[in-house]
This record gives structure tokens, sequence and C-alpha cells, in this order.
């Protein structure tokens, strides 16, 4: 993976970043996290032993192909509904 794969990571902080006025610092941890990605790279091996249950999350390939736009429809009977932030 190059540091151009990693743009729609940058994107996302930005976004993100943006937010961070209205939301708080929830999504300025998010936005942290996106930017750590860039500089340091996309963790490969994950995991966790602590409360609850133990599990290990680890890549096993990564590959470059293009996606059908059809992952992206949204599925039928979806509807839109507005979430309550406190204020």
């Amino acid at each position: 993976m190059t540091r151009e794969d990693l743009k729609a990571f940058e994107s996302m902080a930005d976004f993100l970043s943006q937010m961070a006025g209205e939301m708080g610092e929830e999504i300025g941890s998010s936005q942290k996290i996106m930017k750590d990605l860039m500089d340091k790279g996309i963790p490969v091996r994950q995991s966790y032993e602590g409360e609850g249950s133990p599990f290990v999350q680890e890549v096993i390939k990564i590959e470059k192909k293009s996606a059908e736009t059809a992952l992206f429809d949204l599925p039928q009977g979806y509807t839109k509904q507005s979430i309550p932030w406190p204020k």
C-alpha cells in the first residue's frame, strides 16, 4: 500500500474535523486515529484478552480492485431517520 492508497483516510479525518465543533471530543479522537493511520500505517494484527471474549483480528490479504457501485446501494425498505442528538 502506498500513501496515495490511504487518501480516503485523510479525507475522512478532514470531514471528522469539521464535525468536531458540533460533536465534541469523540470526533476529535477519531480524527487523530485517521491521521495516525496516514502516518503509521494500518494495523495488520490486533488481539484483545481483557474482559469479555478474547479475539484476534488479522489482515490476511490486501488487493487493489474496482468495487461495483451496487455495493453502495441502499437496501430495499431502507428509510432515512433522524438521530436525536443531545444538546
